[in-house]
């Protein structure tokens, strides 16, 4: 990840990185399983309608997903916009820690 955080970030994000992209929110969620595999499904909405993404998630998803708390959203970072990788600014910028 050090050595390539963009690269890596690009290939995890191959399904959602067109959030940030298209000012949206997403959430993905465990959906079940067909044929011996898992799969999911992403809820996909318009900017700052974290919530109901969060509502969405606890009606389709199969475990117990995101609840939003009354002052706003936890927030999970991973790859590029962990503490002292290239994009964390992004997130300290706007008060983020």
């Amino acid at each position: 990840m050090a050595a390539d955080p963009i690269g890596v970030n690009a290939t995890l994000g191959e399904f959602t990185n067109f959030c940030n992209l298209l000012d949206l929110a997403a959430v993905a969620v465990p959906a079940g399983e067909v044929d011996g595999g898992c799969f999911g499904i992403s809820i996909v909405v318009p900017a700052f309608h974290d919530r109901i993404a969060a509502d969405l998630a606890r009606r389709f998803g199969d475990e117990a997903p995101l609840s939003a708390p009354a002052a706003g959203v936890a927030l999970l970072v991973a790859g590029a916009h962990l503490t002292g990788m290239p994009l964390n600014w992004q997130l300290t910028e706007r008060g983020v820690d």
